[in-house]
């Protein structure tokens, strides 16, 4: 016979409790917080951004690298949120990495590898707006905005 035993079923109750805490709300205010940072982050980079300014370059760089990290350690359970927190975060991530080309192409004066570069850092983050207004639908839809 089972006997009910109040500490069991506190520990049971608080499990749950626990289990409920990282909902899909709170999911989707991380990604849209951490895009959302890394945006601003990267607008007030490019407004001090004199030609040639290898620093700003640098910096853009860490930034999409620091974006790639926060998105990356966004836990969720929700299937549709993990994908798109790891499209948001490989995009960031090889933002990063085309930038660094970037930079390098820039310390080394090859102004056709800087524009090939652009271009390519162009079509690395056109995922960009897709990511955004999936998240955001997504989120809305569920009850998360």
């Amino acid at each position: 016979m089972l006997q009910f035993h109040p500490r069991w079923f506190l520990l049971l109750i608080i499990g749950i409790f626990l289990a409920g805490c990282e909902s899909k709300v709170s999911q989707c205010q991380k990604i849209k917080k951490i895009h959302n940072q890394l945006v601003l982050d990267t607008q007030e980079i490019s407004k001090s951004v004199r030609k040639g300014d290898l620093k700003a370059v640098s910096k853009s760089a860490d930034a999409f690298a620091q974006g790639a990290k926060d998105m990356k350690s966004v836990s969720t359970n929700d299937p549709k949120l993990k994908e798109i927190k790891d499209q948001f975060a490989l995009m960031y991530q090889n933002s990063s990495q085309v930038t660094k080309q970037i930079l390098d192409s820039q310390s080394k004066k090859k102004n056709s590898e800087v524009a090939k570069g652009r271009a390519k850092l162009s079509q690395v983050a056109s995922p960009e707006k897709d990511l955004v207004d999936g998240v955001n639908g997504y989120c809305r839809a569920g009850g998360a905005s």
